[in-house]
């Protein structure tokens, strides 16, 4: 978007929260299962894996004050999204062609899905961060601005219904420092303070990049263990005030609910 962040930030917050977030998330049910699944589906891939040979320029998209719609190169028009979601980096190369090829502008992207990106002690994973930036790459060859979400609830859900933190690195069963995911809502606590480290480190090292749109904290932060209205609001104005620090050009940030009821 060009130099248009800070002048649009309060517009775009708005906008992504309530057109692509609370879309994508609250008009959806809770998913159930178990676990991730156990083998990962086969895509028929595209004619394209690998970054566009010619690349596609970004949008120049404008929100100017008063108005009602985006305008995009100058044209005032929807901005179209995709909720992009895969299991390998391959999928991403697929999935990415094909938001191009039905005129989205950019896709939300759900980052835990290649993993958490964290080893046990806090630090990132950095096989994981390198698939990312291949995904990020190909992502701006295809013309997409992206909108990374840092975790999501099913990570941090020692509860029933659908759950990961039985793999989380952080767990102390599997030799991390944390018994309990509440304790990653808890004000001036180590976890939260590592959570918020490694986010932070995930944004000076992706600031720079011309197609990140925005950056979303968590996903559906209200059905994790542990968390309250007053903790959950505090965690993420916190994660905001960080991500500000480490992005000067100050993009929105946001992060989502779930509707539960």
């Amino acid at each position: 978007m060009k130099n248009n962040r800070n002048a649009l930030a309060p517009f775009i917050i708005e906008m992504v929260t309530l057109r692509l977030i609370l879309s994508s998330c609250a008009s959806q049910p809770t998913p159930t299962p178990t676990s991730r699944p156990t083998s990962i589906p086969t895509l028929v891939p595209s004619n394209t894996t690998t970054p566009t040979t010619t690349p596609v320029p970004l949008p120049d998209i404008i929100l100017q004050p008063g108005d009602f719609y985006f305008s995009v190169n100058g044209q005032t028009s929807f901005i179209f999204s995709r909720n992009v979601a895969g299991y390998q980096q391959a999928h991403y190369n697929t999935f990415l062609d094909w938001t191009k090829a039905g005129g989205s502008k950019f896709a939300r992207i759900q980052l835990d899905s290649l993993g958490m990106g964290y080893t046990s002690t806090g630090n990132v994973d950095e096989d994981w961060a390198v698939q990312w930036d291949r995904v990020f790459d190909k992502a701006e060859a295809d013309g997409i601005y992206i909108l990374p979400v840092f975790s999501g609830w099913f990570d941090w859900n020692a509860g029933a219904g659908y759950s990961t933190w039985k793999s989380n690195p952080l767990n102390q069963a599997n030799g991390g420092p944390v018994q309990s995911p509440a304790e990653l809502f808890q004000r001036g606590s180590a976890t939260q303070t590592m959570w918020m480290q490694w986010m932070q480190t995930l944004v000076n090292r992706w600031q720079g990049r011309n197609n990140i749109l925005g950056w979303e904290v968590f996903s559906e932060v209200n059905l994790a263990s542990g968390v309250t209205e007053s903790t959950g609001i505090d965690f993420v104005n916190s994660a905001v005030e960080l991500i500000r620090a480490a992005d000067p050009t100050h993009r929105p940030v946001t992060a989502s609910l779930a509707g539960n009821g």
